[in-house]
């Protein structure tokens, strides 16, 4: 029995959530005149499947009854004769069967169960509603085990429409493995390629970090003197690829969340002198920088094992893209476990008749069942069970608590609790018991036994099925592309979206536009997070400038110096007693010694200029912060875009002419940058104009009617395996 407060029992529609009712299935004869097939042949009576089953009870022993203290016995050699091999699927059988009646659930007459201690492989034949048990005893068994986190990260750079297309679909499903594929076939055909591989492993809750790079040592800060001596700082510049993962399990075993950090970079540093903005002279200070190109994404998802994700999208040249980089993240969570034995299925279907032949009839029916019912069962444990109909528990999945609802009670208030057994909640939900039915929970083996007719055992299944999906987190995928185009076409894009909150429209005249070459895509970023989570991608190469420092050092002397350069120094300490002579009593307050000349000489010869090189990042960063609404489909959304639409350019300080008036050093640079900061709600899937500008202040730009406009996209998607 389950102890749940009387809250729990209310009916399915107060949490939010709506399970459709099985239908019922027509006679064969009424579906085969209303048109409809016929439903398929039963399943065979009796099937083989082969489990992990990691088990310390039957490897160190169990106690039985009636026949003591039993374990599995050891596995003969691979050359053993049938008659051997027989007598061992006999014994093992044997150990098996009272293992499973211990725990209150005999295999059928006619099956033959089979276990390797070493492997800890279980191979049965039995029956359906056998194999149910099997699979829910063999889930909980695992689910105790230690595992490993294995990932893999690859970034291929292809053709940018190749990319783009893989992007429009990376937004409709949630694993990303058939993208990979669709460009790992294009690296396979010599039209793209692999421009990096990372492989780490770690368990749940820890950070791994791999790094694959060839490091620069580049200047950071240096002090030159009149003389050209020089004192030059150098520091540590990793060029390559990092990694960093946290991954955390689920405690379904099968969901983990990832905090990740990739840093690569695209292309190798460049090299340049730059001035400081100082002269010692008439020389003007340079100081030797090195550049980067690099991309970077610091975010967190969620996967299910096994699963692919898009992790960002760049462009590794400045302007309209002709290629694109896509980092793409594989993750799987493995049991620590031996590898399993295929020999144990090799001997039951060779041997399995000789050591106990198959049933030539179905299994009987078992005794009190009545007809068109059947048993299932389910592995689900007891707090899943416990919230299966809590009030709130579908809030990501059917829109979260009712805002007309009665206000809830206060937590101080008495509350009536009774005892729930789980048939109790299921009848909560709405899944009918007719006569003969029940329903019944083993809490020591997590297993949930139901005898209903196969229509309302689908509606047990369906149910927790809802569950799993309510309790694993959503995530959004943010898509941003910028488009160039003739400002006439981007004002048409203003008219139209600038009335309607789904800017969908505008997007498809875009995407027609670049197909009909009068746009081109010149940026375009993807982000996965989760809700309420930060994330920040960049991409694009550093400017290095220098900030300089002018000084004069000083040379002291301790010899005479005219009295305008002399200064009195008071005594730090009382001078030391005098001898009394002649009995004359000596003053209390004599004065204080002179202090001896300081001079202070200044000369050209110790001018001193310092610097410090810093690097200003030149290229896309955008960074998000979306929070799903109580809805499951509207999301606010906080984003950041800075966009450097053209290299900066500079402007050396010019000459001045003989006898002019003294000309500081003064390098100009100009950015040519946009910035846009805003908040915004958005629902799920739908584009959004962002922002539009006019980029000016180079000749590809002056003179021109060009715009530029940021098309936001963000989508929520659940983590579920999708169907084949």
């Amino acid at each position: 029995m389950l102890r749940l407060t009387l809250c729990l029992l209310t009916a399915a529609a107060t949490a939010g959530t709506t399970l459709a009712k099985p239908p019922k299935t027509p006679p064969p004869a009424k579906a085969a005149k209303a048109g409809k097939t016929a439903p398929a042949p039963a399943a065979e009576p009796w099937t083989v499947r082969s489990y992990r089953f990691p088990s310390d009870s039957l490897v160190a022993g169990f106690d039985t009854k009636d026949q003591g203290r039993l374990k599995a016995p050891v596995l003969p050699t691979a050359d053993a004769s049938a008659e051997k091999v027989a007598v061992f699927l006999k014994k093992s059988h044997a150990c098996l069967s009272a293992f499973f009646t211990g725990l209150g659930y005999a295999p059928p007459a006619g099956s033959l169960l089979v276990f390797d201690p070493d492997s800890a492989t279980l191979v049965a034949r039995t029956t359906v509603e056998f194999h149910d048990l099997l699979e829910a005893v063999s889930g909980e068994n695992l689910a105790s085990r230690s595992m490993r986190l294995a990932s893999t990260v690859q970034i291929i750079e292809a053709d940018a429409d190749a990319v783009r297309d893989a992007v429009a679909q990376a937004d409709k499903r949630p694993d990303h493995a058939a993208l990979l594929a669709t460009l790992t076939a294009l690296v396979d055909a010599g039209k793209a390629r692999i421009v990096s591989d990372q492989q780490a492993e770690t368990r749940s809750g820890q950070k791994v970090k791999v790094g694959s790079t060839n490091d620069r040592r580049a200047a950071s800060d240096f002090d030159v003197a009149a003389d050209s001596s020089s004192v030059t700082n150098l520091e540590r510049n990793p060029v390559g690829t990092t990694l960093e993962l946290e991954p955390t399990m689920g405690a379904d075993g099968e969901t983990i969340d990832v905090a990740f950090f990739l840093d690569h970079h695209f292309a190798p540093p460049v090299e340049s002198w730059i001035t400081a903005g100082a002269r010692l002279g008439t020389k003007p200070v340079e100081a030797r920088a090195m550049d980067f190109s690099s991309a970077m994404v610091n975010s967190n998802t969620s996967l299910l094992t096994g699963q692919t994700k898009l992790l960002s999208v760049w462009s590794p040249a400045a302007g309209p893209a002709k290629v694109l980089q896509a980092a793409f993240l594989t993750m799987d969570a493995v049991r620590v476990l031996p590898l399993e034995n295929p020999q144990l299925a090799a001997w039951m279907s060779a041997h399995g008749e000789l050591a106990l032949p198959t049933p030539k009839s179905a299994p009987p029916r078992p005794e009190g069942l009545p007809e068109g019912m059947i048993i299932r069962l389910f592995h689900v444990t007891s707090d899943m069970l416990r919230s299966v109909n809590s009030p709130g528990s579908y809030s990501d999945t059917a829109g979260g608590a009712d805002p007309f609802a009665a206000p809830a009670s206060p937590a101080s208030e008495p509350r009536l609790s009774i005892q729930a057994s789980a048939l109790d909640i299921l009848k909560s939900l709405g899944v009918p018991f007719p006569e003969g039915s029940s329903a019944t929970f083993n809490q020591g083996l997590n297993v949930l036994l139901v005898r209903n007719t196969p229509e309302n055992i689908e509606f047990v299944r369906q149910a927790f099925s809802i569950r799993r999906q309510g309790e694993v987190a959503k995530y959004l995928a943010v898509t941003t592309q910028i488009v160039q185009a003739d400002a006439a076409l981007v004002r048409q894009w203003q008219r139209e979206s600038r009335p309607v909150a789904d800017h969908s429209g505008a997007w498809k005249s875009a995407q027609a536009a670049v197909a009909e070459k009068k746009a081109s895509v010149v940026d375009m970023t993807w982000l996965e997070t989760r809700s309420g989570q930060k994330a920040k991608a960049e991409a694009g190469t550093t400017f290095s400038t220098a900030e300089s420092d002018y000084s004069v050092s000083e040379s002291k002397s301790t010899e005479d110096a005219p009295a305008a350069a002399t200064q009195q120094q008071p005594a730090l300490l009382p001078p030391p007693p005098q001898e009394n002579k002649g009995g004359a009593v000596p003053s209390p307050n004599p004065p204080p010694p002179q202090a001896k000349p300081v001079v202070v000489v200044a000369s050209r010869d110790h001018e001193i200029i310092s610097a410090t090189v810093e690097r200003e990042h030149i290229g896309t960063t955008v960074e998000v912060e979306p929070v799903i609404g109580a809805d499951g489909h509207m999301v606010d959304l906080s984003m950041q875009l800075d966009y450097d639409y053209a290299p900066p350019t500079q402007r050396p300080s010019p000459e001045a002419a003989a006898g002019a008036a003294l000309r500081p050093e003064a390098p100009v640079t100009e950015f040519h940058h946009v910035s846009l900061s805003f908040s915004t709600p958005l629902l799920s899937g739908s584009w959004r104009l962002a922002g539009v500008w006019k980029p000016t202040g180079t000749a590809d730009f002056d003179g021109k009617e060009i715009l530029q406009a940021a098309f936001v996209k963000v989508t929520v998607l659940p983590i579920r395996q999708e169907k084949p």
